[in-house]
Parts: structure tokens; sequence; C-alpha cells
């Protein structure tokens, strides 16, 4: 226990320096590009800094996870403690499961971090950002509308004058699913209730609602009266191009939230694919995690000290990160674009690492 309690602690030493430096430079960086921008007051520059802060971490977690099995690795063989580690009957492959269950950790850690924490802090910037920080940095400009997507699949939205429900919008064709339209009088009564399968743009914020039905005269005392129509012409506030950018509204739902929109869209005949790999990357991200922690821990097979080379380690990692992503992001896009399907281009990557680390352990472990 004494061992394993020293390794860990080496671990993370090494894993929380390398968070804390690579936020620092992240932050710093933020901050000054905000500061310089003679549009944005210093309070908006640290209002916007406050709210980016759980995407920052997010970012370095699997950075941090490679550096700290890399660096502490390092150190115990510079100080040729991972021979003495070694000599006295502690196997590499239980220094591998300790460095595996810290990367576990971590990996919890980010998928916590990207699928309860990133989106519901989107959800307080939206609700406290002032009104004069609208549309000045990218992360927090109004893209579309002001939604909520309930646990129902449904996406809502207020007007001045109605609400407007429905399941998806489907980009090709501007034409908006399942879309259920509730006009209501100054005094907030209810008047009309249009329900159609299909809503098409036809320009000029009409709307073309084909096959529905319609209810009436619902702020009378008498009763409300219905009648089915082949087609209708409605006029919204909105343009199709309001609608075509709803994703800044579906980055706030969390794991749960974002699986449940899902399975009620994905029957609708629109390609949801974006939203797909919206919701496994929170699966992805956390696996790099892993596979960033274990990828450098084969340096346990080679414990001679005459093999580290702290500027080695340093470029190995600029380099293996970089490669790594562009590799990623190149299947991801694959995915996005159908060319595969949305698991194979989101996991490939990961999974084939996880499986590389794997042969070269049994590899060393055979020797």
């Amino acid at each position: 226990m004494i061992l394993r309690r020293f390794i860990i602690k080496e671990w993370l030493k090494a894993f929380l320096s390398a968070l804390i430096a690579l936020f620092v430079i992240i932050s710093v960086s933020d901050l000054i590009s905000g500061f310089l921008r003679s549009n944005v007051a210093a309070t908006e520059v640290l209002f916007n800094y406050v709210f980016s802060i759980p995407g920052y971490i997010s970012k370095t977690l699997p950075i941090a996870c490679l550096m700290g099995t890399l660096f502490s690795l390092n150190k115990l063989k510079s100080h040729s403690e991972l021979i003495a580690i070694l000599a006295s009957g502690f196997s590499g492959q239980t220094i591998i499961n300790i460095i595996f269950a810290c990367s576990l950790a971590a990996a919890a850690s980010q998928f916590y971090l990207l699928g309860e924490i990133i989106p519901r802090s989107k959800i307080v910037r939206l609700n406290m950002m002032p009104e004069s920080l609208k549309g000045k940095f990218k992360e927090n400009r109004e893209k579309g509308l002001k939604t909520s997507s309930l646990a129902t699949g449904l996406i809502w939205y207020k007007s001045k004058d109605y609400y407007v429900s429905f399941s998806a919008f489907n980009k090709k064709t501007s034409e908006l699913i399942n879309m259920t339209l509730y006009r209501f009088e100054p005094n907030y009564l209810g008047s009309e209730v249009y329900r159609a399968p299909i809503v098409s743009y036809i320009g000029n914020h009409q709307w073309k609602m084909i096959n529905g039905f319609e209810l009436f005269k619902l702020d009378t005392l008498n009763y409300p009266q219905g009648a089915p129509f082949t087609e209708k012409i409605i006029t919204l506030t909105e343009e199709a191009s309001d609608f075509d950018q709803i994703e800044s509204d579906i980055e706030t739902l969390g794991v749960v939230g974002l699986n449940n929109f899902l399975s009620h869209i994905r029957n609708s005949g629109i390609n949801i694919k974006a939203y797909e790999v919206m919701f496994f990357e929170i699966f992805s991200m956390s696996l790099i995690c892993l596979v960033f922690g274990l990828f450098p821990a084969s340096a346990v097979f080679e414990p001679n000290r005459r093999n580290s080379s702290f500027g080695k380690n340093v470029i190995f990692t600029l380099v293996f990160t970089i490669l790594y992503f562009v590799v990623y992001s190149a299947s991801v896009s694959l995915g996005t674009n159908g060319h595969v399907p949305v698991t194979v281009g989101v996991f490939a990557i990961p999974v084939l690492s996880l499986i590389y680390c794997q042969l070269i352990f049994i590899k060393n472990r055979k020797l």
C-alpha cells in the first residue's frame, strides 16, 4: 500500500501540475485577447471568462492525463525509483493498473463536465447574460431561438403573441416537424391552436401547414370548434434561418436530456448525425482521457533512466497531441458527413488506440 500511494501521489502531482499550467496558459490567452478588444468592457471579459472555465478544464484534461503518466514515470526513472520498485517485486502490470485507475477517475470527471456541468453553465450564462454582452463573444452570440427541450423531446419558444413547439427542423427542406402553434390574445387568453406534421417555409415569413388540424374560438365561452385542413398559410415572426441555428440551445441539454431528444427525433426523417456526434463525443472525449493516460505507460517496461529525457517528453507530448486530435477530428467529420456510421467516426480512433496500448502491454509482459 505504501508503494501504491507513492505512485498515485507522483501521478497526481504531475497531472495537477500539468492541468494547472495548461489552464493558466489558456486563461491568460483568453483574458488578454478579451482585454485588447476595444468594444468590450473589463467586466464583460471577466463574465465571459468565468462561464468558459468548465470548457477550458475539459480541453486540458486529456493532455493532463498524458503528461501525468509521462512525467511521473520520467521522474521515477530519473531517480532510479522505478527500478527499485520493480526490484522489490512490484510488477509493471500493477503499476499500469494504478495508472489505469487514475486515468479512469479523470475520464469520469471529464464525462461529468461534458454531460452535466458545461450544459448547466450554458443555461446559467444565458439567463445571467447582460444585454450589452450579447453578440460580442462567439460563445455568447445569440445564434437562434431561446428554446428549451423538455423531456418530451419538443422544442418550445415564445414569440410576441404565440407559442410554438416542434420536434425538429429539417435544414435541407426548411421544414418544421410535428409543429403546434398556440396563439393568444393580449390578455393572455388562448385563441387558436394549429397543428401539422409538416410545416414548410415559403418565404417572407410565410409558412405552409400541410394536412393539419385547427382549433379556434378558444377565447369564448362556447365550446371550441375544430376542423382538419389540407393546406394553410400562417405568418410567423421567425424565418427559416432562425430555426437553422437551434444547436446553440441543444448544447444546453445534459447527457440524459440529449439522449431523450435524439430518441424522439430519430424517426422524423431529418439528418440528425450532427446531434448524434454531439451526444457520442461526451463518451469519446472521456475515453480519450483514458487513452492519453495509458499510452505512455509502456515506459514502465523500460526503467533505465538513460532512456528518459525531459525535452524528448515535451516534444512527444506536443507532437502526439496535435497528431491525435487531427486524426480524431478527421474521423469525426467522416461520421458527421455520413461517409461512415457516426459511432465508427467518433469511437474508431480512441478504441484503436486502446487496442494498440493493450497489444504493447501484452508484448512487454511476455518479454
